[in-house]
């Protein structure tokens, strides 16, 4: 489901008047629907599906009877609660005659009833304590499945991700449960995570991106963190289609140096190195990837598999300090060559297209063949094998914790973002607004702005507790 036309035009309407740079990356960032192969949303024009309709039916019926339920629950206690009142009123008369009387027999056992009934009254389900199975109806009605449970959530340490991250976290807490702050100490990148999430030191995190990740769910690298003979992939499940297909990720080189030298894929890069050799070894730069990001992984092994590691080397330190070196080179007019993603605030300020194109890969990771739906003025060679495959981002959840929290695992299940949202705040961050409570800040009045979407994707969260 997609927020409508209106709620899309709260949401951009807030950022008219922040200058021009915003704008352009704005506009920018409009292009990407062309720029992400296959993900769009269709649109149903007000009808909805015979699935939804069911579900939406269950909803209701489950609630119903939950609300009976707790209905009968409150009604036996109440009889249980007015019959120890009378019990407790008649002992209460009991010692005040006794008192009266002045007879201390008389006063001693009426003041052990009223103890034996009071005591009834405190071990009561509906005093004080409710049972656990009371309290199980009770927050499911009352929209709360998760009320006691503390989640343990982590984020990916690349910040395209983290309003995504804040999101999940705020629909959780609407849920009832309670979640961990998002800061540096949750933040981790997949090589630290995988492991950890499948040892239950994590519940779930919201950055999976597949097939890149693969490598980390299912590596014998990752052995001597499991029992056994185990992966990590035997601890955790992917879940939902937060964005499908929703990343692209791939090399970009500045239209200006790749026209004057006909550069449109990484083959004529490794014929010629030059133009982007720094050090003057004959080995051309590629703005890569942090150690430790899945990306990393696959741009070494497309060097091993098309046989360039005499040409082409991945530079990888800190991915926005390598970045703005090579916007700072656009802008002197020098050659550029780096990889990126979709969605990001990154392609705004190296639009393909206009700035730059995608190149293209000869030989890419089996897991990782096949073609982006890119427009020729962006991807000159057709079709654009960019050496990694359209990525689904994905929840990724321990299954432990899946099977107990049926409302967060239907919640995953759910929830979608649109592109277009996700890089428009992207481009928030970038231009400044990048505190935690910013990165907050943005879950919430993208929460706002989307409410009925959410309100129904609760809803049924609800209905399956």
């Amino acid at each position: 489901m997609t927020a409508s036309p209106n709620d899309k035009s709260k949401a951009l309407s807030r950022h008219c008047g922040q200058g021009k740079g915003f704008l352009r990356r704005r506009a920018a960032i409009l292009l990407l629907p062309a720029l992400l192969a296959g993900a769009c949303f269709a649109e149903t024009g007000g009808a909805i599906s015979a699935d939804v309709a069911a579900d939406r039916a269950s909803v209701a019926l489950l609630t119903a009877q939950n609300a009976q339920d707790v209905n009968r629950t409150l009604e036996l206690q109440i009889q249980d609660m007015r019959s120890s009142l009378a019990t407790l009123s008649s002992a209460l008369g009991d010692l005040a005659q006794a008192l009266y009387e002045n007879d201390p027999t008389r006063i001693a056992a009426s003041a052990l009833a009223m103890g034996r009934v009071a005591s009834t009254i405190d071990q009561s389900p509906g005093a004080g304590e409710q049972s656990a199975g009371d309290q199980a109806a009770l927050s499911a009605v009352t929209g709360r499945p998760g009320e006691g449970v503390n989640v343990v959530m982590a984020r990916a340490n690349w910040s395209t991700g983290y309003m995504q991250a804040g999101i999940f976290r705020s629909l959780l807490e609407e849920l009832g449960y309670t979640v961990n702050e998002l800061d540096e100490s949750t933040t981790l990148p997949p090589t630290e995570f995988y492991p950890l999430l499948a040892q239950g030191e994590y519940d779930f995190w919201a950055n999976g991106w597949f097939p890149t990740h693969e490598q980390y769910l299912y590596s014998e690298l990752l052995l001597d963190d499991m029992p056994g003979e185990r992966v990590p992939g035997d601890f955790v499940s992917i879940v939902g289609q937060e964005m499908k297909s929703g990343g692209l990720q791939g090399f970009l080189v500045d239209i200006k140096t790749a026209d004057e030298f006909g550069i449109r894929s990484m083959a004529d890069i490794a014929a010629n190195p030059a133009p982007w050799d720094s050090d003057g070894d004959g080995i051309a730069e590629i703005a890569g990837c942090d150690d430790g990001w899945g990306c990393r992984t696959v741009i070494e092994e497309i060097l091993d598999i098309n046989n360039w590691r005499d040409v082409l080397v991945q530079a990888s330190s800190d991915y926005d300090a390598l970045w703005d070196e090579q916007i700072a080179r656009l802008e002197r007019g020098e050659p550029v060559l780096a990889f990126t993603w979709t969605p990001s605030g990154y392609i705004t300020e190296l639009i393909p297209g206009r700035d730059s194109y995608w190149l293209t890969v000869p030989r890419a990771p089996l897991n990782q063949q096949g073609s982006a739906a890119l427009p020729r003025e962006q991807c000159p060679t057709q079709p654009c094998d960019m050496g990694f495959s359209p990525a689904d981002i994905v929840v990724v959840a321990n299954n432990d914790f899946l099977a107990a929290n049926p409302a967060a695992a239907k919640l995953f299940e759910l929830v979608t973002f649109d592109v277009i949202d996700i890089a428009l705040q992207n481009v928030r961050y970038d231009e400044g607004e990048n505190t935690e409570e910013d990165v907050r800040n943005h879950a919430a009045e993208w929460i706002a702005d989307n409410r009925s979407v959410v309100d129904d994707w609760l809803a049924r969260a609800r209905a399956a507790a």
